[in-house]
């Protein structure tokens, strides 16, 4: 069960940083700031499914399910606690959505900080939401 919901959000998460991305530079471009607040939402969303990613991974490790296949390659049961804590980002796919999550979480601040700016604040929200798109 873990596998999916960490995959579904995977790829719901793509879904939106790639519409949040399109939709902050059109909305920058065409000046309609609708599309610029559907963008913020998006930006959280993909906070919160990143973040979910995340904690459904390393519970995973917590609990040794191998049939996630990434806790499998990396971990046995006679790992230390503290070893499978750092086993969750130890890797290139976890490492990977580590700095997706960090990213999300940037995103999130520049989001809740910034959200009145309307010169730059835009193109820097597509730039963001789509490096997370890149990562994820």
């Amino acid at each position: 069960m873990i596998p999916e919901l960490g995959q579904g959000a995977l790829v719901v998460g793509i879904v939106l940083a790639g519409y949040g991305a399109i939709a902050a530079a059109v909305g920058a471009q065409t000046g309609r700031p609708a599309l610029i607040e559907s963008a913020q939402r998006a930006a959280l969303a993909v906070f919160a499914l990143v973040t979910a990613c995340f904690l459904l991974l390393a519970y995973a490790f917590l609990t040794f399910d191998f049939s996630v296949r990434y806790v499998a390659h990396q971990t046995t049961l006679s790992t230390p606690f503290y070893y499978r804590v750092t086993a969750v980002w130890g890797a290139l796919e976890g490492s990977i959505l580590l700095w997706a999550w960090m990213l999300a979480l940037y995103t999130l601040i520049v989001v809740l900080r910034h959200r009145g700016e309307r010169d730059l604040y835009p193109w820097a929200l597509s730039v963001m939401l789509g490096i997370i798109a890149f990562f994820l």
